[in-house]
């Protein structure tokens, strides 16, 4: 029988390939219990196409479904702005201009969730253009995250609701519950 002494460094380093041998095992082990933990479940792609039925600047019906456009937030359909020292229906016109950047188009909508409403939140093109995208570059919705820039570009042009005063989307609702 050899004998050999142990040391520090031996025991360590066993140590670590049993710990990665566990890792490597329980990580790839597939759960399959009804309670499994959908975490890890592969988001669930939701396309659907169409000649919208427009709610405001930001919201639609498409296929019978409820769909809000991800990433901006334009005024509500009863919000006023202000420009010039005067009033005017901003949250109509952000609807308008979505109808126009459609024109009576289909468009495609993809989404892989959907909001505390239970409405699809998606990317939404008509042809190649990004319908979210246009909507804050345009000036006519603020971004939600997504469009920083476009929305900078807007302010620095005076473009849309930034070409005067108003409330943002969110306080006016907080403001104006239905």
């Amino acid at each position: 029988m050899i004998r050999r002494n142990i040391n520090l460094l031996d025991i360590v380093v066993a140590v670590v390939v049993v710990a990665t041998a566990l890792y490597l095992y329980f990580s790839g082990v597939k759960k399959t219990s009804v309670d499994e933990d959908q975490s890890f479940a592969p988001e669930e792609v939701k396309i659907v196409h169409g000649i919208p039925r427009l709610s405001d600047g930001d919201s639609l019906h498409l296929q019978g479904i409820k769909v809000r456009l991800l990433g901006i937030d334009a005024p509500e359909l009863h919000q006023s702005c202000n420009k010039d020292g005067a009033s005017y229906p901003c949250g109509e016109l952000a609807k308008q201009h979505l109808e126009s950047l459609i024109n009576g188009n289909e468009i495609s909508c993809t989404s892989t969730k959907t909001d505390k409403y239970d409405r699809l939140l998606a990317k939404c093109y008509s042809g190649d253009r990004e319908l979210n995208r246009e909507m804050v570059k345009d000036g006519w919705a603020v971004s939600y995250y997504d469009y920083k820039q476009e929305e900078a570009e807007a302010r620095k042009q005076k473009l849309g609701i930034w070409s005067g005063t108003f409330e943002w989307p969110h306080t006016w609702r907080r403001a104006h519950p239905r």
